[in-house]
């Protein structure tokens, strides 16, 4: 996560898994033969793809499936100088193996749990912050009344100015519009209510037994790209309420797009007021410069119909276009997004074996001492 000083546990062995295969990661017609097969096993109640499969499930998708044995032709380029042939690696199965015990011991929160869990975080942020604010104006108030008496004179000014109020005391300056009432802010008189705290999501899917793993969670970390234009390329396209690639998007499920929510888990404050790191689903909209008009606000429409007038001030964009829009792309790199959906490059960690073969070899080259001079043998034997 940006700025958290972690490592996140799930990307890092996967990344470990597929280091040095010869099939490398799933490409994105291998996820969506994926979400084909998996589309058919959606329980009743759940939706795409907030649900959880078994581990014989999980093993028998069409992972990692090898149709010109390209294992065969890596091993026959790495083969180990032995006794006895060595036998046949089933790569894929151990691969499935490793990574179902990976999704299975790092359970991931429910997306659903996990946007009001952001939602509530900026709403009590904000909360603290009004409450700052209060307090400091009851601090720094000096027409506060210090009496219980109801005099109108003890609640005058002691400063009052000699000038009449009609005039004005600087010229040039602009005076106020309006004044602050007695005893109060500005701030009470300008500033918005702060919306109701949002409730508590029930009734949210659970894993049906334990040891589940969860569909999202596995597609999200297989969405990963070599760029972030590829990861949040296919993320869109797997991970999207509708399969086509020129169907529109909600707001919510492109801020759980962007954010990975239900697979990766929220980045924790870095700042002693409880700041929270992650976007709320109105900042996405407001920077991707979308009118925030609820949970169920299209972003693009497939069909390039009229719209309402209202949507008009909207901008029409495509799940495809998302990707490569300089805006979005401008957000995940402000925000510290960009990393999160793009692979990493382990191979200065963990080099080829010659590369260290070689390294080794040199290390242990033994160091010729100098030569001595006859002048210094004379003085060795005196």
């Amino acid at each position: 996560p940006p700025c958290a000083g972690r490592i996140d546990c799930v990307e890092l062995l996967l990344h470990i898994a597929l280091l040095n295969g010869p099939l490398g990661w799933p490409s994105l017609g291998d996820l969506m033969q994926i979400r084909t097969e998996l589309e058919r096993q959606v329980p009743s109640g759940n939706t795409w793809p907030d649900f959880w499969i078994s581990p014989s499930q999980f093993e028998e998708l069409p992972l990692f499936v090898d149709p010109f044995d390209a294992e065969a032709n890596f091993a026959e380029d790495h083969v180990r100088s032995t006794g006895r042939p060595s036998a046949k690696f089933d790569r894929r199965k151990e691969q499935m193996k490793w990574l179902g015990r990976v999704f299975q011991t790092f359970i991931a929160p429910e997306r659903q749990l996990q946007a009001w869990q952001l939602e509530a975080a900026w709403h009590d942020y904000y909360g603290r912050c009004r409450e700052d604010e209060d307090r400091m104006d009851e601090l720094l108030d000096d027409m506060k009344p210090t009496g219980d008496t109801d005099d109108e004179t003890s609640q005058t000014d002691a400063m009052a100015p000699l000038v009449p109020a009609a005039e004005p005391l600087l010229v040039g300056v602009p005076q106020p519009s309006c004044a602050a009432p007695a005893g109060g802010s500005s701030n009470e008189v300008t500033r918005t209510p702060l919306p109701q705290r949002p409730e508590r999501p029930e009734k949210l899917p659970e894993p049906p037994f334990p040891g589940a793993i969860s569909v999202r969670q596995m597609l999200t970390y297989l969405c990963l790209g070599d760029s972030v234009t590829d990861g949040l390329r296919r993320a869109l396209r797997v991970l999207g309420p509708v399969a086509g690639e020129n169907a529109a998007i909600s707001a919510v499920d492109l801020h759980a797009v962007f954010l990975q929510l239900g697979a990766r888990p929220l980045a924790p404050s870095a700042d002693g007021d409880g700041r929270p790191l992650d976007l709320s689903r109105d900042q996405v909209q407001q920077q991707l410069g979308l009118e925030p008009r609820g949970a169920n606000t299209a972003l693009s429409s497939a069909t390039g119909a009229t719209a309402p007038a209202r949507s008009q001030r909207t901008p029409q964009l495509r799940a495809a276009d998302l990707p490569s829009s300089e805006r979005v792309q401008r957000v995940l790199a402000s925000n510290g997004l960009s990393s999160r959906h793009c692979r990493v490059d382990l191979a200065d960690l963990f080099p080829p074996a010659s590369e260290l073969q070689a390294g080794q070899t040199q290390q242990e080259r033994p160091e010729q001492p100098p030569a001595q001079t006859p002048r210094s043998r004379r003085g060795s034997k005196s």
